[in-house]
């Protein structure tokens, strides 16, 4: 389990990086020029494509066993970081309490903000779905 969860912590701080990289790309330039909306449909996509691939490397790296808790834990460990790393931005950045954040989660912006992170939870799972079926 002890993999699981490292994998899941690198996964996560991977995936906040990048995801932070972007959303500073997407508020100070592309949001302005194409709508936040419409800037976050394709962003998702792309962190999850990207999350696919990280994830495929830190299973094998870490030797997570193929065993769906042992995928869960890495996919939840990686969620919870990076929620608890958005938190802190809102927080540190942006001045915003838990509640006002919760809000924003409550909007449909923040549903298209979310909806792929709980995808990003589950793409370890999905790796082994995967790796059963091509067996």
């Amino acid at each position: 389990m002890k993999q699981a969860l490292n994998a899941g912590l690198v996964y996560g701080s991977t995936i906040f990086a990048l995801g932070f990289v972007l959303g500073a790309i997407r508020v100070l330039w592309l949001g302005p020029l194409f709508g936040r909306e419409v800037v976050v449909l394709v962003e998702g996509p792309f962190i999850l494509l990207v999350a696919w691939f990280v994830a495929w490397w830190l299973i094998r790296g870490h030797h997570v066993p193929a065993l769906a808790a042992h995928r869960l834990v890495m996919g939840v460990a990686g969620f919870a970081l990076v929620l608890a790393s958005e938190m802190a931005v809102a927080m540190f950045g942006f001045g915003r309490t838990l509640a006002m954040q919760r809000a924003i989660y409550a909007t449909g912006q923040g549903m298209l903000e979310l909806m792929p992170q709980v995808a990003f939870a589950l793409l370890p799972l999905l790796h082994l779905v995967r790796e059963r079926f091509t067996r």
